[in-house]
């Protein structure tokens, strides 16, 4: 199993500095993160999109410490101008030309991991069936650029609201998000009343619970918390432990109380 599969395109850059150099690159958060999440020991698999004729993505990871890469075929490739105002790169224009055919849940390869990291460029990329999917698998990272970031007809990129954040968001595990993202996403510029306000954001409805239940004893992905209730040998805490419970038995399963069986057993859960 992967410590982290990361699903995302690899970009086509095309850069324009200050004093008016200009290079042409490959980049994306496929590219920059699985390099480092590989380069400091994790597990790492990418799942990159884009046309092989453009750019060929077992060369892109050539030199990287990734285990496996899984490309998925679009007939185009997501393109990106960047226009540098100033010496140190903090202002600048960005314009997105071309994307790629959008994500399905069809295009996850079948080996499993523990993360799935979510590193679309704009909205379009990945929707919530490619966010549902992955949640059922494992844990579900974002890069909540892939769901905010509206591109306009002109290219130009505009940080909007995700309206079916409250949906989507119970799902995910790991939110990355800066100060500007956080601010659309919460409707406030402190980032500490954003954080809290993200934490609050994530709560369901009884019904939604079940079906997260469900999706998370039917997948590859532990239940939220599992590894940190075994440390403190409190398993009896746990989804797993509730899914074998007498009491319970009619809410699952099953094939979902036996895979429930298996992780505790594996954890070393005593009944």
């Amino acid at each position: 199993m992967y410590d982290i599969m990361i699903i995302g395109q690899i970009t086509l850059d095309h850069n324009i500095d200050f004093d008016g150099r200009e290079e042409f690159r490959t980049g994306g958060a496929v590219t920059f993160s699985g390099y480092a999440a590989a380069a400091i020991g994790h597990r790492v698999a990418v799942v990159p999109k884009g046309d092989p004729q453009r750019v060929d993505p077992f060369a892109t990871f050539r030199d990287s410490k990734v285990e496996k890469v899984f490309p998925v075929f679009s007939p185009t490739c997501t393109e990106m101008e960047n226009t540098y105002f100033t010496a140190d790169r903090e202002r600048r224009r960005s314009l997105n030309t071309q994307g790629i055919v959008p994500y399905a849940p069809a295009d996850l390869p079948a080996e499993p991991a523990r993360i799935y990291h979510l590193g679309g460029l704009v909205k379009g990329d990945m929707g919530g069936d490619l966010i549902e999917a992955c949640a059922a698998r494992g844990d579900t990272a974002l890069d909540v650029q892939a769901v905010l970031r509206c591109r306009n007809e002109d290219g130009t990129l505009e940080l909007r609201d995700w309206p079916e954040k409250k949906q989507y968001l119970p799902l995910i595990r790991y939110l990355k998000t800066d100060a500007a993202e956080a601010e659309v996403l919460t409707g406030t510029d402190d980032r500490e009343k954003a954080a809290r306000m993200g934490v609050r954001l994530r709560p369901m409805e009884a019904d939604e619970a079940m079906k997260l239940a469900h999706r998370c004893l039917q997948g590859h992905r532990e239940s939220d918390g599992f590894r940190i209730l075994a440390d403190k040998r409190h398993l009896e805490l746990s989804l797993e432990a509730l899914a074998v419970d007498k009491r319970f038995g009619a809410l699952f399963s099953d094939e979902e109380a036996n895979n429930a069986l298996t992780r505790l057993l594996e954890a070393g859960y005593r009944f």
